[in-house]
């Protein structure tokens, strides 16, 4: 079975190097869009502040298989 990486790049974060193995490319996308559920469960306070981060699935091959973005964008306030 192939294994997967999921790198978050929010410029803390180091890369992935240990992966997870998977029963393919449809299996490594439904993991990284739980991982980005549960991070933006977990770290709710720090995001809704206006930060901005990805998560990118790559093959053991290093091709991308999915990335995912998040940004927060709060409208200014009114005087």
């Amino acid at each position: 079975m192939p294994r997967y990486f999921f790198n978050v790049l929010d410029g803390r974060s180091s890369p992935d190097d240990v992966g997870s193995v998977l029963g393919g490319p449809d299996d490594a996308r439904r993991e990284g869009i739980r991982l980005a559920g549960a991070i933006i469960d977990e770290h709710a306070a720090v995001i809704a502040l206006g930060s901005s981060w990805h998560l990118e699935v790559r093959d053991e091959s290093g091709a991308l298989v999915t990335r995912l973005d998040l940004i927060v964008d709060a409208p200014a306030k009114a005087a």
